[in-house]
């Protein structure tokens, strides 16, 4: 080729792409040293020639590029080839011997032998092509010709031309291999040579011919659907053609006005008449260079023609080609003669209407076959027929919606690209014309989504008018819908140049409408830190199986697809839009979180940092680690986190941090997948309820915060066969889990953390289990939505206690202190286990409403209406209970105790029972493990006792308090401006009727049994909790007597 050059082939060497590909090879270190120096040889031989011959750029490139590579002490001209290298030298054809010296060959059938494994092979390929080209056929029928690149139609289409050529290639030998077989066959049968079963050689030619006939067919829909998508364009272009041409001389008809009133009739001039369409299009300046499909080199000759005034002022690679005749037609079944001939794709081409000048040539130069263009039905599937181009008006009325849409905002778009290339251009220089069409082809076609067909109108705007922006904002577009966002972004750049550099103040507003890069990605930084408050320090990249800190994440998602199209979308405006970037970075970030037991030796975060996971050596957790990032990347999940490996465990401060968030970790999950290592395979209901996964501390609040949960059996298939996307909408799987744990449905599903019903959540967790004894209550700090310090080393009842301590304190819900048991050496009114929680509190009896009247009535004319509202008061205007420095302030009724008395009668097995009395309570027998000393108000002792009943401000019926059994301490503060608001209205005798009721029902309730503390006095004044094994229900003796004597008071509990 190089001896014998031609301008086709210096055409094709000089281009961009392929000067840069060239060099690329040579340069790359992955290179074999034999490549580079033979293709280093070829490259000083075209140097050497393109020195020899006249053109210029031929020159520029190719000795650049050599000048680059070369040697110091080699010739900067080039080298000439060695006409005895066999690389550079046409291979010698031996002559033909005579006819009787030939050696004899065997026929093709007698050569054929086909092993079984690539026949096995051949018919899989012919069952993927016919699959792929039913795919292809129902996608070509259902999809406009606009909507194919944005479609899965181009990538059908590179696997059908691919098929099609191999199977092309392969039914000459499966012929010869189904002749020999049939003729084996016919030997073998002897006298019964009419038997109808075919060989398998046979079955593969037939499988192979009909594979052909479906690829052959619907390619050839292809290429005719493509046909009428580029001839509709080409009549847009060519109507919006004469609308530019007609706006443009009304301009100038309104300048020569304005110059003959301005300067008489000295002006003379007329505009020159409307060009045809033909020589507009004509003056279109085509894109680069773009190599055909079918042909490995451009059929182009570049010369002079006399139609292109303006051609001599451009470069010499940019002058309108003239197109020489077709090469000779391709051998094989995709040859033009057996399908209906598809649009030349060689040479230069126009945007979206194939080669420029041969389809205007075709259309409007007056050919003499002027019968009309019409798909084949199976083309467009019955949708409809096109009628002729040349009665454009005709074409538009039968175009559909779609189109008359589009041409009703014709107008519009050739008004925005003609002020965004400056109207004063308009008539003084030729190009004017061309960068319109250009501009608005490539608007077109972004609109249809034909976003190279845009890209290429859009490079012939950036070289017809380089200063301009258009031209980098039509790229942009075009970029950033074909998702090549890093060039899009680079276009973007430069038309805020062009902007900020515009001469016109018009142009430069214009850069307001946009955003900076660093404007767009600072708040993608603040969208991605505000994601980070909820997700773990570490995440394992399932993907590549790395363990991955916060910069690494982010490093990654700045490298990824999402992170540049939101970047080119944000850039693109002048108000950045946080709702898109935030739901983007919450896509991207989502994490699949693990629950499930620990066993065994667990890899940590030091086994697996800088390693590849997929890689560890698969032996005890490691499986399960490995399991679980595989089940996360094939479900969807990028990132994962297991909390062995994924917490620096060593590190206290990080530790710390994650205990404290590890809830809302889980809580802000994309998936939780619960792993449970001792149900086998094809297990039946029941089998979770009996999983030890239900028996662990860390278990509950892993799966009461997530909203999202699957359950993996141990060879990591999901439970019960259920496919669901989510567990807690299973019936069944709910229902047995609320059997196991006695956790209320609800619960299980919608859990909310927080401190409201307390005493049933301690509940949940009683019979729980953990590896450190702290971790009791450490697991419960998410659940009740507390922070404090994890303290590795306090022992439980000290952990236990500063978790309840702050219950008690942040709510003033007291039903904590309801337990029996042992007491804690944290506060005697706590319990020493969370297991005292496992048995409820005993039921007290409740009065109905009717019994509540009758009871109010008879006290109307019993009790004091003055002593009754003034109690009412007293007990209104009590504090808060709450916890400072491990002592309990706890408002109560205090009733003193006058006599404990040991009886030994009702002792029981490590227990102590006594027997209680206190002034206006009946009698009481308790038993505890505490030995108490005889005491009688007879009697002067050290030690002193007091009965008392814990106060709950509900028994004031307030309306924030009625019908409601779950309050904290936000409920006080409405319980002080209701009893402001009763005391104001105490005075206005209409309002105190229900005040004097309100009081009576208390005095009713205060009646009723309630749960009592025994309280001991110590030495130094404080008072300390009396432990019993069981309730103590207490109950006043007569209300109506006491209630002038009730004490009210707050005492300190250590």
């Amino acid at each position: 080729m190089l001896r014998n050059a031609s301008d086709i082939f210096l055409t094709q060497i000089i281009s961009r792409n392929f000067i840069d590909t060239l060099e690329g090879v040579i340069t790359n270190s992955k290179t074999s040293p034999v490549v580079r120096e033979r293709l280093i040889e070829v490259l000083a031989a075209a140097a050497s020639i393109a020195n020899s011959r006249p053109q210029p750029f031929v020159i520029d490139r190719i000795v650049a590029l050599w000048t680059r590579l070369k040697f110091t002490d080699e010739s900067h001209v080039g080298i000439p080839f060695d006409a005895d290298d066999t690389t550079f030298s046409l291979p010698k054809v031996p002559t033909r011997p005579p006819m009787d010296e030939r050696p004899l060959k065997k026929s093709l059938h007698q050569r054929c032998f086909i092993p079984p494994e690539d026949m096995k092979l051949l018919f899989q390929q012919c069952k993927i092509a016919t699959g792929n080209a039913t795919a292809l056929s129902e996608m070509l029928a259902h999809t406009k010709p606009e909507q194919m690149e944005g479609s899965l139609i181009p990538e059908f289409l590179m696997k059908c031309r691919g098929s099609q050529e191999l199977i092309y290639t392969q039914i000459p030998w499966a012929s010869a291999g189904a002749e020999r077989s049939r003729n084996e066959r016919e030997r073998s049968a002897e006298g019964n040579r009419h038997t109808e079963q075919q060989t398998t050689e046979e079955e593969l030619l037939y499988a192979l011919l009909e594979a052909n006939e479906a690829l052959q067919g619907v390619l050839s829909m292809y290429d005719e659907v493509m046909r009428v998508a580029e001839e509709r364009v080409t009549a847009d272009i060519i109507r919006v053609s004469n609308d530019v041409e007609m706006n443009r001389r009304r301009n100038e008809n309104e300048y020569v006005g304005e110059s003959r009133h301005d300067h008489g009739d000295s002006y003379a001039g007329t505009p020159s008449p409307m060009p045809s369409p033909s020589i507009l299009l004509r003056q279109t300046i085509p894109p680069l260079v773009i190599p055909s499909q079918t042909h490995p080199l451009p059929r182009i000759q570049f010369t002079h023609s006399p139609a292109h005034s303006h051609s001599d002022s451009l470069p010499q690679f940019l002058i309108t080609p003239v197109m020489p005749g077709r090469p000779p037609l391709p051998i094989g079944p995709r040859s033009p003669t057996s399908r209906s001939p598809a649009p030349d794709r060689g040479g230069i081409l126009h945007p979206a209407c194939g080669n420029l000048l041969e389809r205007t040539d075709y259309l409007h130069a007056g050919s003499e076959e002027d019968s009309p263009i019409r798909p084949s039905v199976k083309a467009l599937s019955q949708r409809r027929v096109v009628m002729e181009v040349g009665d454009v008006s005709t074409r538009l009325a039968m175009e559909g919606e779609q189109d008359a849409i589009l041409a009703a905002s014709t107008h519009d778009m050739v008004i925005d690209i003609d002020m965004a290339i400056d109207p004063s251009w308009a008539g003084k220089d030729p190009k004017f014309d061309s960068v319109v069409q250009s501009a608005y082809s490539s608007k077109v076609n972004s609109e249809k989504m034909l976003w190279e067909a845009a890209l290429r109108g859009a490079q012939e705007v950036i070289v017809l008018k380089p200063s301009s922006y258009l031209g980098y904002q039509l790229k942009y577009t075009a970029l950033h819908g074909a998702h090549r966002f890093d060039e899009a972004i680079e276009a973007f750049e430069i038309m805020l140049s062009k902007l900020d550099d515009a001469p016109d103040i018009q142009l430069r507003k214009l850069r307001q409408q946009y955003s900076s890069l660093s404007e767009a990605d600072s708040a993608i930084r603040k969208a991605i830190n505000a994601q980070f408050d909820n997700v773990p320090l570490r995440l394992i990249d399932t993907t590549a199986g790395l363990l991955c800190d916060r910069e690494a994440q982010i490093c990654t998602f700045q490298l990824s697809t999402e992170y540049k199209g939101l970047l080119s979308l944000t850039i693109n405006r002048a108000e950045i839009q946080v709702e898109p970037i935030k739901k983007v970075v919450e896509s991207y970030f989502r994490c699949a979180m693990l629950s499930h037991r620990w066993e065994g030796n667990e890899p940590l975060l030091y086994d697996i940092k800088d390693k590849v996971v997929y890689k560890l050596n698969p032996a005890n957790g490691i499986v399960k680690l490995q399991s679980f990032c595989e089940t996360a990347r094939d479900t969807g999940y990028r990132w994962a986190w297991v909390d062995t490996c994924c917490i620096d465990q060593k590190n206290n401060v990080e530790l710390q941090k994650s205990l404290n968030s590890m809830f809302a970790w889980y809580r802000h999950s994309a998936l939780t997948i619960v792993y449970l290592s001792d149900v086998p395979p094809l297990s039946q209901s029941g089998a979770l309820a009996k999983s030890a996964w239900n028996t662990r501390g860390w278990t509950l609040p892993e799966f009461l915060a997530p909203k999202i949960v699957l359950f993996y059996q141990n060879d990591w298939t999901l439970y019960l066969g259920d496919s669901s996307p989510n567990h807690k909408e299973s019936v069944t799987i709910m229902q047995e889990l609320k059997d196991a744990t006695g956790i209320d449905t609800l619960a299980l599903t919608d859990f909310r953390p927080g401190m409201t019903n307390a005493r049933e959540k301690l509940r949940w967790a009683s019979a729980r289990v953990t590896a450190e004894q702290e971790d009791v209550a450490y697991s419960l700090f998410g659940i009740f939505d507390v922070h404090l310090p994890i303290i590795y080393g306090e022992k439980k009842q000290n952990a236990l206690g500063r978790l309840l301590q702050e219950i008690v304190a942040q709510s003033g819900d007291i039903t904590a202190l309801d337990w029996v048991g042992k007491s804690s050496e944290f506060n005697s009114c706590l319990p020493a286990d969370i297991l005292t929680y496992q048995t409820p509190p005993c039921a007290l009896p409740s009065l109905a409403e009717d019994d509540i009247q009758a009871s109010v009535s008879e006290l109307q004319n019993v009790v004091d209406i003055d002593v009754a509202l003034k109690l009412y008061s007293l007990l209104d205007n009590l504090g808060v209970p709450h916890f400072t420095n491990r002592r309990l302030r706890l408002p109560c009724i205090v009733f003193s105790v006058t006599e404990v008395k040991r009886s030994r009668a009702h002792d029981q097995e490590a227990y102590f029972a006594y027997e209680i009395k206190a002034k206006g309570i009946r009698d009481l027998l308790i038993t505890t493990e505490d030995k108490l000393a005889r005491f009688s108000l007879a009697r002067s002792t050290l030690q002193t006792f007091l009965l008392v009943r814990p106060w709950h401000p509900e028994l004031l019926e307030l309306p924030d308090f009625a019908d409601n059994s779950h309050w904290s301490m936000s409920s006080w503060s409405v319980r002080e401006s209701v009893s402001r608001d009763s005391r104001s209205v105490f005075s206005d005798e209409t309002n105190r009727t229900g005040l004097q009721s309100r009081a009576l029902r208390l005095i009713v309730r205060l009646g009723q049994p309630f749960r009592a503390f025994l309280l001991a006095r110590q030495r130094d004044g404080e008072y300390k909790r009396i432990a019993s094994d069981r309730d103590i229900i207490a109950r006043v003796k007569e209300v109506a007597s006491s209630v002038h004597k009730m004490n009210v008071r707050t005492l300190e509990i250590s």
